[in-house]
């Protein structure tokens, strides 16, 4: 076979966009270094780079840290799929530049808001890869994580939330099929039957489900009593956007009417507004 792609090759010492014409890239990382170069300060090596290291603009590299963290040294033996973006330009010219699709070391789509313009931000998404042949995965305790789980959705969604929350990254794998078609469906009928009940407590009525739950399964709705401000918003805003590709619309719409859960937004509000937008546009995707 004639591979003709050797014969357009830029001669660079870096990946460039043109090596990626009409295919993608998996690397794997091998090493991560910082250059010195104010315009491109990382460089990703990865085996078989031949001298050629991918080093990310500036939206990639955000990406990077928020997929990954911020450890170019933890990067190393991760993987990640390269595209080119003919989309992507260099004032008003559409030169077209390098992109990630999927990463490893990702159990779900991990979306976020990058700068497109100076004056305009939109979603950005990153798929999972899926693990390579022979590539160890933790064994898993299902009968246990169910258990917890089927416990946690008769409490209803606000618990069943939690309780997701808590599993790690292989559990999460391991339990999503029965998430999906069991455990959303029974923690909306418990919605549902709290909700013909009246909290007279509450002023107008409050779904006991919505209340604080002094069970272990909300660990996390006790460790926000008392002061809004000593809530770490920002935190709860990353943890909530992660999660709510798997919400149910009734968990959507408690998001949208607790009082507490919108008083910690409107703390996020006056303290990152990009951070608050961030979070209306994930709550409209899921709707």
């Amino acid at each position: 076979m004639t591979d003709l792609r050797l014969t357009i090759q830029p001669k660079s010492d870096q990946l460039n966009a043109d090596d990626l014409i009409g295919r993608s890239l998996t690397i794997k990382v091998s090493g991560v270094k910082l250059s010195g170069d104010a315009d491109q300060p990382v460089c990703v090596h990865y085996e078989g780079d031949n001298g050629k290291p991918y080093k990310p603009c500036l939206s990639m590299r955000r990406v990077m840290i928020k997929v990954w963290g911020d450890q170019g040294a933890a990067f190393v033996g991760k993987r990640m799929t390269l595209y080119r973006d003919d989309k992507v330009t260099f004032g008003k010219d559409a030169v077209g530049g390098i992109r990630i699709s999927h990463m490893s070391d990702i159990d779900r789509e991990v979306t976020m808001a990058l700068t497109a313009t100076r004056a305009n931000r939109k979603p950005y998404t990153v798929k999972p890869m899926a693990p390579e042949r022979g590539e160890p995965v933790e064994s898993v305790d299902l009968l246990t994580v169910l258990t917890k789980g089927r416990a946690a959705a008769a409490r209803g969604s606000a618990a069943l939330t939690a309780w997701w929350s808590s599993l790690d990254r292989d559990e999460k794998a391991a339990a999503k099929p029965v998430l999906d078609s069991e455990l959303k469906a029974a923690a909306a009928t418990a919605d549902q039957a709290a909700l013909d009940t009246t909290d007279d407590d509450f002023p107008g009525g409050r779904p006991p489900s919505a209340r604080e739950d002094t069970t272990a399964g909300s660990a996390e709705a006790n460790a926000d009593e008392g002061s809004g401000l000593a809530v770490d918003v920002i935190a709860w805003a990353d943890k909530l956007i992660s999660d709510l590709p798997f919400f149910t619309p009734e968990q959507v719409e408690f998001l949208e009417s607790d009082r507490k859960e919108l008083a910690k937004f409107a703390i996020l509000k006056a303290t990152d507004i990009d951070k608050a937008r961030e979070l209306e546009r994930a709550i409209e995707a899921v709707k």
